[in-house]
């Protein structure tokens, strides 16, 4: 008998498949890789200790015809940047200098950058958050 899952509020992105996918399989998955298995979630469980924040990085812009992720035609292909993903906010850091923050729960469609207007300690709280995820390996670590 199957039953309904419940949606979950965890925090998951791509880095989230492995694990998942080798835990389902049977297969030894190494503790350099990150993300953790998303499969109690699917048996209804909760997860303790998940993560609360994700990196989402560009490496761009991308020039290379062949390359197949290479944006089409107006849709845009930014400079390279990182950025701090949370439930209600992202923060980007560009490779030019340029800085980004959008509270999503104010401004869920990322229409109003809000940078200027953090505090000196919030925009170094948050530039010592990225540096964290940028520097860290493996799912205990990038937790």
């Amino acid at each position: 008998m199957c039953r309904a899952v419940r949606p979950s509020a965890a925090l998951r992105g791509t880095w989230t498949c492995a694990p998942p996918i080798s835990r389902l399989a049977g297969a030894h998955l190494p503790r350099s890789v990150d993300g953790r298995s998303l499969v109690s979630l699917l048996h209804g469980k909760r997860l303790r200790h998940w993560r609360s924040a994700a990196l989402v990085e560009h490496h761009g812009p991308d020039l290379n015809a062949s390359d197949p992720d290479r944006p089409g035609r107006g849709a845009g292909n930014p400079t390279t940047y990182e950025a701090l993903r949370t439930k209600s906010a992202i923060y980007v850091e560009y490779r030019g200098g340029e800085r980004e923050y959008y509270n999503l729960r104010r401004d869920p469609n990322e229409l109003h950058n809000t940078y200027r207007k953090l505090s000196k300690r919030s925009r170094a709280r948050l530039h010592r958050a990225l540096a964290r995820l940028k520097r860290c390996r493996g799912a205990k670590q990038c937790r």
